[in-house]
């Protein structure tokens, strides 16, 4: 696998953060509206078609890239998650749920697309951590099947 040693953007996890002009550019039509005013953190990875989605975290969105960075990926903050079921912005695969987790409080939703061995990876190593997947799906999950359908 192959290990990213890019910097990390860490500062400014709200909802105002801005994806650098170094992101490619995702028609509206492909995105799904994540709830970021709400308090819930999103995150992708430069160069690679997976996003993470955090929902009613229990820490900071700082706090969790940081946790997210030391699985050797570099990840950035997002504005919201690409449609499952469209392009992602890396390679053209099409963009699907890898896992929805809960660890009883937070929600942890991982889309990735092609092979998923970004999102598979992250997923392991949150059940490995003692994360369950959801009995129900989780906000996020919800979500990202309703702009699904739309």
């Amino acid at each position: 696998m192959l290990a990213v040693t890019a910097g990390v953007l860490v500062s400014g996890c709200s909802s105002a953060t801005q994806a650098t002009s170094s992101t490619p550019a995702v028609s509206p039509s492909a995105i799904a509206r994540a709830n970021v005013d709400s308090g819930d953190c999103l995150f992708g990875i430069f160069g690679a078609d997976v996003e993470v989605g955090i929902a009613n975290p229990t820490s900071s969105c700082s706090s969790w890239i940081h946790k997210l960075t030391g699985n050797g990926l570099a990840w950035y903050p997002i504005n919201q998650m690409v449609k499952l079921g469209s392009r992602d912005t890396a390679d053209t695969d099409t963009m699907a749920e890898t896992c929805d987790l809960t660890d009883g409080t937070q929600e942890l939703f991982v889309e990735d697309g092609g092979e998923m061995p970004y999102g598979d990876g992250t997923c392991t190593r949150e059940e490995q951590a003692g994360w369950k997947p959801e009995a129900t799906p989780g906000p996020l999950a919800k979500q990202a099947q309703r702009a699904q359908q739309a």
